[in-house]
């Protein structure tokens, strides 16, 4: 029995079982498993123990591996031909080869684990950056609209500007804001209406601007505006045609359906 736990020490089984033996070490362990019923449940149980261990980890073991080795304890059951020698038992060896077996598979699940946690930062890393980048598309494409859509609106306004049927129309300050200045430039060949504010107090909270065009002493109302507008933009207002004159209100937000005429601010006749 002590030479039986010998050979279990030596390190010989393990090495059977994941397939590192030599040739001459393989029929050795083949004999002893012939032999002795202790050798053949030791090698069994390494090899069951090594496929567990491989199933656990995600590392399949070598598929031929278990096959041969089962063969190998079936061709145990068949009696031999002749008897076989007693087996010589030498010097026990290191056990390394089980050991380093185990360490490499927890190597390889080691690295699959870090490769899988590095990939996936980059992922994550790259579908940030391409958030990021889309981000930045998407302002550069409003902000591309916006351009052409203010470069359209200055082209208009341009054409209408340098047109012979053009007629601007001046509206000087009152009493009210003696500085206050604004011009309308009116086409009635296309019927278009543009203003020009140049200078206007900023309206108190809750009030809005008004401008109106008078015809036959009549105000028509063109709507409302913004004092402030961008710069190089006139705002396009209503059309009314053959209005003698034009002036701005100040009237509560949304407007007011007639002028308040103590808070006229400018005015400006036709011709």
């Amino acid at each position: 029995m002590e030479q039986l736990d010998e050979i279990k020490n030596s390190g010989l089984l393990e090495e059977y079982v994941l397939g590192t033996a030599t040739p001459e070490e393989q029929a050795r362990v083949q004999a002893l498993m012939e032999r002795y019923p202790e050798i053949r449940e030791e090698v069994e149980a390494l090899a069951q123990a090594l496929e567990q261990y491989g199933q656990l980890h995600a590392v399949t073991p070598p598929a031929p591996l278990r096959a041969r080795i089962l063969d190998a304890i079936d061709q145990l059951d068949t009696p031999a031909s002749a008897a076989a020698p007693a087996p010589v038992l030498t010097a026990s060896r290191p056990a390394r080869g089980l050991y380093w077996a185990l360490g490499a598979a927890a190597s390889v699940a080691l690295i699959a684990t870090v490769t899988s946690v590095v990939f996936y930062q980059q992922k994550e890393a790259a579908e940030s950056e391409l958030l990021a980048l889309q981000t930045q598309i998407e302002a550069a494409q409003q902000e591309n609209s916006r351009l052409i859509a203010f470069t359209d609106q200055l082209r208009q306004q341009n054409d209408v500007l340098r047109d012979t049927n053009t007629t601007a129309v001046p509206m000087t300050g009152l009493p009210l804001a003696p500085e206050a200045l604004a011009v309308v430039y009116v086409n009635g060949k296309d019927q278009q209406a543009y203003l020009n504010v140049l200078n206007l107090p900023e309206p108190p909270a809750g009030s809005q601007y008004q401008l109106w065009g008078i015809v036959d002493g009549t105000p028509v109302s063109m709507g409302v505006f913004d004092v402030a507008t961008p710069e190089g933009l006139l705002q396009k207002v209503p059309f009314v045609g053959l209005a003698q004159a034009y002036a701005v209100t100040l009237e509560k937000a949304g407007g007011s359906p007639t002028p308040t005429l103590e808070q006229m601010y400018v005015m400006g006749q036709v011709g």
